[in-house]
Parts: structure tokens; sequence; C-alpha cells
């Protein structure tokens, strides 16, 4: 069985009860280089390009951590599609930034337009422009600081 884990917004404090006990079943934990670094699992640095490869070579349950949840823009997407009819899968649900910071802010998100900047080019500035709230998922070259240039640069107020 290989797991694909979401372990939420990057803390060890909100990995689901449900992925770490999990976490203790396999016999490897594998993670992209970064999140190895930020949480708390025992897992094995790995370059994307190899996570499933490695995984079938698991002898024994193998378990692969992406960030966020495992819906929004996840790599769980294309590693699914990847260990089809290869090996058994189980994808377990992890806490998205975008449901930790709007409980944090105290705002629902029923309304809100979502929009991931993570690793990837996106065209924002028009739901910027026409929603009162916009979530952007931030990463990569995409920082806050660069989004807040860009915004000010087409004109639109930001709120400080």
């Amino acid at each position: 069985m290989i797991s694909i884990a979401a372990v939420g917004p990057g803390s060890s404090l909100l990995i689901t009860p449900q992925v770490q006990q999990r976490a203790g079943q396999v016999a490897r934990i594998l993670a992209a280089e970064g999140l190895a670094a930020r949480i708390s699992l025992p897992a094995e640095p790995c370059p994307l390009s190899e996570m499933a490869t490695r995984a079938l070579e698991t002898d024994g349950d193998c378990m692969i951590l992406v960030s966020g949840d495992a819906g929004f823009f996840s790599m769980a997407k294309l590693l699914l599609r990847q260990l089809e009819g290869k090996a058994e899968t189980e994808v377990l649900c992890g806490i998205s930034s975008m449901q930790y910071f709007c409980a944090k802010l105290g705002r629902g998100y029923e309304n809100l337009p979502f929009i991931s900047l993570h690793g990837r080019n996106s065209s924002f500035l028009g739901a910027v422009s026409y929603h009162p709230a916009v979530f952007l998922l931030t990463g990569g070259a995409n920082r806050a600081q660069e989004i807040c240039r860009m915004l000010c640069d087409a004109g639109l107020p930001v709120d400080q």
C-alpha cells in the first residue's frame, strides 16, 4: 500500500492524527527536500520526479508526503496517475492553508475564489478586481511581496 498523505500548511502541529498514525505503520516515508526539513515525521528527502518509482521499490508499505491538502493543486493528483494500476493507493487528507488561514482570520470561505500561484503562473488581477476578497496560494517566485507589487503596479489598493 502506498499512502499519499497531505500534511497541511507546513507545521508539524497541523499534521492530522490519521497521517501521524499511518506514518508509524509504514516502512518508508518520502517527501520533497524542503517539506522533509520542516516537519517532524522521519521522511527521506526525495526529488519529486522519483517519488513514485521509489515508493514502488519499497519493501512494505510506503508513505509519500505532499504539502497542503490533497485536493487543491496537490502533487497527489500526479502521484495517483503515476501509480495507477501499479500499486494499491490511499489518499490521506490534510488541513489546507486556505482553511487554516480563514479560521485564523475568523472568516468564512464559502464565497472566496481560490487561485494557486504556488509553482505556477496564473492570472489573478481579474479575480482581485471583481471580488472583495480572493485567496491566493503563494509560493516559489510568487511571494506575497511580489504579489503586492503587482497589485500596486496595476493600480489596485493593497490593505495594510
